[in-house]
C-alpha cells in the first residue's frame, strides 16, 4: 500500500523527496512508533526509480530522511535543567 501510495504521491503531488512523503502526504513519521523506518530503503528505491534516477541515488535519498527524523527526534535526548 505504501508503495502505491508513493507512486501516486510523486505522480500527482509533486514529491520531490521522501521527506515531504513521509511528513506530509502520508504522515509516517507520526502515525507509527517507529517512525516508518523499516519501509525507509524500499520507499527509497521506488522514489528513485519514479524519479527516473540510478538505484545508487536510492541510498542517498534514504540517509536524508533518517537525518530528517533524528533532527525531529532531538528534542527527545535533550537533557532536562
Amino acid at each position: 500500500l505504501l508503495e502505491s501510495q508513493l507512486r501516486f504521491s510523486i505522480r500527482n503531488q509533486m514529491v520531490v523527496h521522501l521527506t515531504d512523503f513521509y511528513f506530509r502526504r502520508v504522515p509516517l513519521y507520526f502515525s507509527r512508533k517507529d517512525h516508518g523506518e523499516p519501509w525507509i530503503d524500499r520507499l527509497a528505491q521506488i522514489w528513485a526509480e519514479e524519479h527516473g534516477f540510478g538505484s545508487s541515488e536510492a541510498p542517498a535519498e534514504a540517509t536524508r530522511l533518517r537525518q530528517e527524523i533524528r533532527r525531529w527526534n532531538h528534542w527527545q535526548k535533550t537533557p532536562s535543567t
